[in-house]
């Protein structure tokens, strides 16, 4: 089979994802990554072309003989790639949402109005079409603390915290200047414990669970994601069935309902909160970044096969599990300036050497150059290693990040704590 995984950016999302596939391949089969970068090059033959170009990606489709597509990130889905391929190349496999399935990550408020048709627990929301009117709401409730959020994509960027009218109102400023069609959500802000939960979904039938807890600040700030583990301790067999029976399940019997049915990865963005009650905070369409890096390593079966069974409509035809023993923790390493400024154009040394410890490591933002491997963004690496306990896994990759040599490197010290 000839497979194309599409999509850049992220801190080794799609690396990761091309060395689950190559995992399963045979000798005839072809695995090709666009546009790829040093990471994927190791399992993949990289090929240029802009993924948010749908007439390229095409042209690229057939000219490679693709027989199945797998969309890594969330942006070429909300420029339709899916869609597009799906009527001018019908006969090839796509493994994600339409553009209409995949307003469950590119709309909070369509989020938001989803879980509502259904009762699936999230957080109180309102929506305001200016920052004026968020100011005044957040006023007429003092003492309570709110969180403000971007209806569009802001690549894990556009969520801030508010306890005063005047902090809502610069936060809602923010949103605006984004994207000044799109609404303002404001949401009860909620305490907890986080954890992302992730589902391969046919349409109708829901996979297994598995969850994975990441780390978003960075110096105080939020980022795309700076370092995530599995599997936690607090995630237990009768909260994946309570997720399973009461979430993910009703939104795709929803989404089937509405005429938008969903393929592809589904990750829901949760938290548990002291009581025990689990409420969605928000629903992504794709695998998350760093978390593929620490959970596809724990897939259990033919992943190849397994996707293809998703595009296909018959999940359950294939056998998969996700793997609850052992721990493997990931460590995002970004570039100097990160998020705001991310310096690029720095060589990276020290690869080997972490790999040589027994760690993974996944490439991000990075180009293969006449002196060496260099950044080209912000998350540039994870690094990952899987061990018998967290606290084992958690230093060999703290020990593996030790070994990367990038002038003015960021990484955070909590991951797996």
């Amino acid at each position: 089979m000839n497979v194309l995984v599409l999509g850049s950016g992220g801190a080794g999302r799609q690396d990761a994802i091309c060395w689950a596939l190559r995992k399963c391949m045979g000798a005839g089969d072809r695995l090709y990554a666009a546009p790829g970068n040093p990471g994927t090059a190791r399992w993949a033959t990289n090929l240029e072309v802009d993924p948010l170009d749908n007439e390229a990606v095409l042209k690229l489709v057939r000219a490679y003989k693709i027989q199945l597509v797998v969309v890594g990130p969330e942006a070429p889905l909300e420029k339709g790639i899916v869609d597009y391929l799906n009527e001018y190349a019908p006969d090839v496999l796509v493994f994600g949402p339409t553009q209409a399935a995949a307003k469950l990550e590119t709309s909070k408020k369509e989020a938001i109005d989803i879980m509502a048709a259904v009762k699936v627990p999230h957080p109180q929301s309102w929506s305001f079409d200016n920052p004026g009117a968020v100011k005044t709401f957040v006023a007429s409730h003092p003492g309570r603390k709110f969180v403000i959020k971007a209806d569009y994509l802001a690549q894990g960027k556009g969520v801030y915290f508010a306890e005063t009218p005047e902090k809502a109102e610069k936060d809602a400023k923010k949103i605006k200047k984004g994207n000044s069609q799109r609404p303002i959500v404001v949401q009860e802000f909620l305490t907890g414990i986080e954890v992302s939960v992730f589902a391969l979904v046919d349409r109708w039938n829901v996979s297994k669970l598995i969850a994975a807890c990441d780390y978003k600040k960075l110096n105080g700030q939020n980022t795309g994601g700076m370092g995530a583990y599995a599997f936690a301790s607090f995630w237990t067999p009768r909260r994946e069935a309570y997720v399973r029976q009461y979430i993910m399940l009703p939104i795709v019997r929803e989404m089937e309902r509405r005429g938008t049915p969903y393929c592809g990865v589904l990750y829901a963005g949760l938290m548990i909160l002291p009581n025990g009650e689990i409420k969605v905070l928000e629903f992504n369409c794709r695998l998350g970044d760093p978390e593929a890096q620490v959970i596809l390593s724990r897939f259990q079966g033919n992943f190849l096969r397994t996707v293809v069974a998703c595009a296909n409509g018959n999940l359950l035809e294939v056998p998969m599990s996700w793997r609850r023993k052992g721990a493997t923790v990931g460590v995002v390493i970004a570039s100097e300036g990160y998020p705001d400024d991310p310096k690029t154009g720095r060589l990276v040394r020290g690869i080997e050497e972490a790999e040589k410890l027994g760690c993974m490591v996944f490439h991000g933002a990075t180009k293969q150059t006449r002196n060496g491997i260099s950044t080209v963004g912000g998350r540039v690496l994870t690094v990952v290693a899987e061990l018998p306990t967290v606290e084992q896994a958690r230093e060999l990759a703290y020990e593996g990040c030790s070994k990367i040599k990038l002038e003015g490197k960021q990484t955070i010290d909590n991951v797996g704590l």
